[in-house]
């Protein structure tokens, strides 16, 4: 709900992560603040696979950001104080934990956090040659907003990890 008297289109875009994000920076690109797209709100995840700057100067005035908020006070306070400087000035706070919950069609697919590889992925990457290039021309995605907390030596099992436990249920 917007209190401001801004008039906005209903649809929002969401940032979570994965090979979408040369699609959403066009989007966002071709969609600038004048354009009647340039009304919908974007809305970026603390654990989208561009970063809080980038996103900020890719939808200016209509970026909002989705926190989750870390264990750690001070990646907190400096994710607020990132989103703030880079000119956001709507915050969605998530009262949830990004968690694995049961998704059958992850499953199914063989989805995992690290990615595992397999003759059937592979498969799947040649079936879709445009994702595969995009994932190659732009490498495996990242948790772009909080690489300045992750070790830098970490894998993608180490990522993982850090993920889960830097976001893990701070209420109980």
């Amino acid at each position: 709900m917007r209190t401001d008297g801004a008039n906005l289109c209903s649809t929002v875009r969401r940032c979570t992560g994965g090979a979408e994000r040369a699609h959403l920076a066009r989007s966002l690109r071709q969609s600038g603040p004048g354009s009647p797209s340039g009304q919908h709100p974007f809305v970026l995840s603390s654990l989208a696979s561009i970063s809080i700057e980038q996103a900020a100067e890719l939808a200016q005035e209509n970026f909002w950001f989705q926190f989750y908020p870390p264990t750690v006070k001070e990646i907190s306070t400096d994710l607020m104080a990132r989103a703030w400087n880079s000119g956001c000035r709507h915050l969605v706070v998530t009262i949830d934990v990004p968690s694995a919950g049961y998704r059958p069609a992850d499953i199914r697919n063989g989805l995992s956090v690290p990615p595992k590889i397999s003759a059937r992925n592979i498969w799947q990457s040649i079936c879709r040659p445009a994702w595969s290039l995009a994932t190659v021309r732009h490498g495996i995605p990242q948790f772009a907003s909080m690489q300045p907390y992750i070790p830098a030596d970490a894998d993608l099992g180490n990522v993982a990890h850090y993920i889960r436990n830097t976001l893990k249920k701070w209420w109980i």
